[in-house]
């Protein structure tokens, strides 16, 4: 549990979304770096995907 926490403050502080965020604040941050990432791959091929 402590590796996951490090993980999250550590991709938390990257990103200069210091306190004082709500889990909630964090989320939804969070969600918005996936959806940029999505954009990116959901053009790549399957075969891209598994090499």
């Amino acid at each position: 549990m402590l590796d996951i926490q490090e993980k999250i403050k550590k991709f938390n502080d990257e990103r200069e979304w210091s306190s004082p965020h709500t889990i909630k604040d964090l989320l939804l941050n969070m969600n918005e770096e996936i959806g940029e990432f999505w954009n990116i791959i959901k053009w790549v091929d399957t075969e891209m995907q598994q090499n």
